[in-house]
């Protein structure tokens, strides 16, 4: 069974409907993820930065004990966790662990970019804390020699938990829109499938053999001149009807006046025998 013009059209404006309204809502939520990540890493330079001379006095002294106290005070203030790694990747200070029993962080990208003197930002998640983190490292250089590097780092937990609450916002608004789409996506399709609906029915008209029929002009150009073609095509093949059944009514009207004739001349000639 065939279908109608509207039940294969209309599919199709759905679909492209509901991709664009995917797409639109997972760019809305990558930019928010991108623009939370770039101010938080913005957030946790500048806070890294309000350490660095403190550090680089107590790096002179090399008093340990005091970088392990001042990490743990500015987390205290900032609720943000230092650390402190000197250039071989061993940790000086950290504000959440015990420095001693943490790995070398030799191999930390964001350290790697530091040790290069520039700022160092990644987002992975932590083996220590076991959730994911974004850390940013600032080289302490002296003389243009690193001397050390000052890492910041917070979880990001909160920027997981918008993302979850965006995700159901935008499912239920996607839902609401959809089907408002949906709704406009019908009528849009019936607006391009009723004119050649009827122009299908006016065809039927003309198969039937009622060419007195007409065609409405719809305004769309394309379907408009083609309604006006089959309202000419129907207004000529009904005047070529015409025309043979008027010849072919005076072939008759001359051939029953022949056979009359010759009728009349037949008894003319018998009555005279």
């Amino acid at each position: 069974m065939k279908k109608r013009f509207l039940w294969q059209i209309y599919p199709v404006f759905l679909v492209i409907t509901i991709l664009g309204l995917a797409a639109v809502s997972w760019s809305v939520k990558n930019l928010i993820r991108i623009s939370y990540e770039n101010e938080k890493k913005v957030s946790l330079e500048r806070l890294a930065g309000l350490g660095i001379p403190s550090l680089s006095a107590l790096l002179d002294s090399k008093n340990f004990a005091e970088i392990q106290h001042l990490c743990e005070q500015m987390d205290s203030i900032a609720h943000v966790r230092y650390t402190v790694i000197d250039p071989a990747g061993k940790i000086l200070g950290d504000s959440r662990e015990n420095p001693e029993q943490m790995v070398n962080h030799f191999q930390r990208p964001e350290f790697q970019t530091a040790l290069k003197g520039h700022v160092g930002s990644q987002v992975r998640s932590s083996e220590t804390l076991q959730q994911k983190m974004m850390y940013v490292a600032i080289p302490i250089d002296k003389n243009g020699e690193v001397v050390a590097v000052l890492r910041t780092s917070v979880a990001i937990t909160e920027l997981q938990d918008t993302l979850r609450l965006i995700d159901r916002e935008i499912v239920r608004y996607a839902l609401i829109i959809t089907l408002i789409l949906a709704l406009l996506s019908l009528g849009f399709s019936w607006k391009i499938a009723r004119p050649l609906e009827r122009l299908r029915q006016g065809a039927e008209h003309f198969a039937r053999g009622d060419l007195h029929h007409r065609l409405e002009v719809p305004p769309s150009n394309e379907i408009g001149f083609l309604a006006e073609s089959l309202n000419a095509m129907a207004a000529q093949l009904d005047e070529r009807i015409r025309t043979i059944s008027a010849q072919k009514n005076e072939q008759q009207a001359v051939l029953s006046s022949m056979i009359e004739g010759l009728w009349r001349l037949t008894q003319t000639a018998a009555s005279s025998a």
